[in-house]
């Protein structure tokens, strides 16, 4: 499994405009192979900071996400939008040592 956390701080007062097109990305994101997570988190603290969590079956859906036309179309609003960013990339493999503590949902 991957995990890609991309925190981002806007351009002031460019947020909201960011956010529009990230839903629209984020909605047919969730219809690609191998996307199991694919959210945004504002932050409380900043009113220009925005948090990306991604998580997919493996690279290659990663690799795979950055080529559709929604992920370019969210790129181009990036570039105006987006002061800086950083990008921190996992290879996470499930680990069941937590679960006498938070069992799994049984949905």
């Amino acid at each position: 499994m991957i995990v890609a956390i991309t925190s981002m701080k806007m351009k002031p007062g460019l947020r909201d405009k960011f956010i529009q097109a990230a839903l629209v990305c984020r909605a047919a994101t969730y219809q690609e192979k191998g996307c199991t997570q694919y959210d945004y988190v504002l932050s409380p603290a900043d009113a220009d900071g925005v948090l990306c969590v991604e998580q997919w079956e493996d690279m290659n859906c990663a690799f795979a996400h950055m080529k559709t036309e929604h992920f370019q179309t969210l790129s181009k609003t990036t570039h105006d939008t987006v002061a800086s960013f950083s990008l921190s990339l996992f290879d996470a493999t499930p680990s069941h040592a937590l679960d006498q503590f938070f069992p799994p949902s049984k949905n």
